[in-house]
């Protein structure tokens, strides 16, 4: 059968040959092997990472710990925060042709070990000056954490314009526990 073939087509077959050799060597032999290693370098990676843990998780205690500093303690060293909000909120407003209408009474969630305090404030502008009132406290000004912020408007009926309104709820949080360090 093969000697009547040209050259052309036994070399042709030849490759077909070696090719599936080759498929049948990966798939008894080679396979394991490459797998073998592709686990090898898993377990290193692994093993690297086990062993920069201690000193990760001593990096993320610092972080938590100059985050509970930052959040558990009193704004600015003064022990009224609803006090240091509405300063600042007047400030910004200011700066922003924003007017605050509304600032009630903080309301103070407590437990065995954490004190929330949440502050509610309402202010009045355009949508622009108020998310730029809103960026500075968040960012710079550091009041406390931006729980939830609600936009809505009002028609008056006196003047028949709309205005818009924001609703801005700011948490801080007190440690009661001065010895936990987490």
């Amino acid at each position: 059968m093969i000697k009547g073939l040209s050259e052309k087509y036994k070399f042709y077959l030849l490759l077909a040959g070696f090719i599936f050799a080759l498929i049948i060597c990966y798939q008894v032999a080679f396979k394991s092997t490459f797998q073998s290693a592709k686990n090898c370098r898993n377990m290193k990676d692994k093993a690297r990472l086990a062993n920069e843990m201690p000193q990760k998780a001593a990096n993320l205690r610092m972080e938590l710990t100059r985050l509970n500093k930052e959040y558990f303690d009193n704004i600015s060293g003064l022990n009224d925060a609803h006090e240091v909000i509405l300063e600042k909120l007047s400030r910004l407003s200011s700066q922003y042709s924003t007017s605050v209408t509304g600032y009630p009474a903080k309301h103070i969630y407590e437990t065995s070990f954490v004190q929330a305090e949440t502050h509610t404030a309402i202010l009045k502008g355009s949508f622009i000056d108020l998310l730029h009132v809103l960026y500075q406290l968040e960012v710079n000004e550091r009041v406390g954490r931006i729980a939830s912020v609600e936009y809505y408007t009002e028609t008056d009926y006196k003047t028949k314009m709309t205005n818009l309104y924001s609703r801005i709820y700011i948490q801080n949080f007190r440690n009661l526990r001065k010895n936990d360090t987490q």
